[in-house]
């Protein structure tokens, strides 16, 4: 059973006790749900669990948007109160927007943007260093261009990263590797790039594939081996969405000058083309980030 000194972020004086007591009777509620009418229950033991629940969760999101699994390492570099005000800011805009889902709009002007750039089946390699922080900012780059969740303000790359992707904290232990953040060798040394799952930018698709190589520059008049990588991108699926999905983050990704092609890409247009929107999954749907958050405030507003 945990200690209750552990409880670093919620015990935290910055947490609140109000707030604390809060969180905890949310907790409570929730899993009351399931108990039976006639179960006797401890209930010290149930408010234990639900400190136990909630500081994992806390833990969680801190871990995802600073990379680093240690409460006191977190507080020590960024300040405790700050984490803290932080940690509840992004559970509270999470818990929001949560049946919120934007849905995939691909303009005309898209299209036309999407057309010329896939008539380039070769590109020159970029040298611009390939290693973990520019990696999840390239995958950021696809979130921005192709959203399907709401993000508070203020957000990490990794957090979206390790959200849309649904991997576990051990699956992304070269990512989250001080050591390979911005050490080229070592990210390479270590990253699976375009190994199973490992390639998919969302979960599902759509996907990418970096390959490194080495090209000669002439540098003071000499020629000079430099590392360098290009990629491929691709739907996966042919579900009329994740296309929808990937023409736009393809066409981010080019406009930011990465040297990637599509592949399939008249296939991926037609199946995008051919899809009716699948508005079924029970959530709040918006054409735009913008337009949900106008929405969901105004609703908030009215329910205070």
């Amino acid at each position: 059973m945990r200690n209750e000194k552990k409880y670093l972020i919620i015990n935290s004086k910055y947490f609140g006790e109000d707030y604390l007591k809060t969180k905890i009777d949310e907790e409570l509620e929730s899993k009351r749900i399931s108990l039976y009418d006639d179960e006797k229950i401890d209930m010290q033991k149930e408010i234990i669990d639900a400190k136990d629940s909630l500081e994992e969760i806390y833990e969680n999101l801190m871990h995802m948007q600073y990379m680093d699994a240690s409460v006191e390492n977190v507080f020590k570099k960024y300040g405790e109160e700050e984490v803290v005000k932080s940690l509840k800011r992004i559970e509270e805009h999470l818990y929001k927007y949560q049946d919120v889902r934007i849905r995939i709009v691909v303009s005309e002007d898209e299209i036309e943007e999407f057309l010329e750039y896939i008539k380039d089946y070769e590109l020159r390699p970029t040298i611009e260093p390939l290693n973990a922080k520019t990696f999840l900012k390239l995958c950021r780059i696809c979130y921005d261009a192709a959203p399907i969740k709401v993000y508070p303000e203020g957000i990490s790359d990794y957090f979206i990263y390790k959200n849309e992707r649904g991997s576990a904290f051990h699956e992304d232990s070269t990512v989250l590797d001080p050591e390979c953040y911005e050490n080229d060798e070592n990210f390479l040394a270590h990253y699976p790039l375009g190994a199973y799952h490992f390639e998919e930018i969302r979960f599902g698709g759509p996907c990418l594939s970096l390959t490194p190589c080495t090209i000669g520059l002439n540098i003071d008049n000499t020629i000079k081996a430099v590392r360098a990588w290009s990629g491929s991108f691709w739907s996966k699926t042919f579900n009329g969405e994740t296309c929808g999905r990937a023409i736009k983050m393809y066409n981010e990704l080019r406009r930011n000058g990465y040297p990637i092609t599509f592949h399939d890409p008249y296939e991926t247009l037609t199946n995008y083309l051919g899809s009716v929107p699948d508005d079924s999954l029970g959530c709040k749907y918006f054409d735009s980030v913008k337009d949900a958050i106008s929405m969901i405030e105004k609703q908030s507003k009215k329910g205070e």
